[in-house]
């Protein structure tokens, strides 16, 4: 993750980001959180979310910490969009809020440099 920036949107949050192309699984990709002071959040991806999203991208229901699930390369995918949930439960009332994320997979250059260290006049 090489920035991340919150904000409101009309219905949510917005967080926009950036992860760089052939990740470790597991790359931190963004954090979301709400808090409730009397009450539980627990943290998940929107039910609208495609489905080809939820292959690429895990909340932890507990923190709100997104973690990707593949290594993304940008020739294949070059910006991923989805909505997190945290439903705030509480013994007083429940409610929910929807962060929309927003995360543009940066090239890296995948071509390795080769050279021949011997040199023969």
């Amino acid at each position: 993750m090489t920035s991340s920036r919150g904000g409101h949107r009309s219905g949510g949050f917005l967080v926009v980001t950036s992860l760089a192309e052939n990740n470790a699984v597991g790359a931190l990709v963004a954090v979301v959180s709400a808090a409730d002071g009397d009450g539980h959040v627990t943290y998940s991806l929107s039910p609208a979310t495609a489905s080809d999203v939820t292959r690429w991208v895990a909340v932890d229901p507990a923190s709100g910490a997104v973690r990707a699930t593949v290594s993304f390369d940008r020739e294949q995918t070059s910006h991923v969009e989805f909505d997190v949930l945290a439903v705030l439960d509480s013994a007083h009332h429940s409610s929910t809020s929807s962060t929309h994320v927003s995360v543009t997979i940066d090239d890296r250059d995948d071509q390795v440099s080769r050279s021949n260290s011997r040199y023969n006049p």
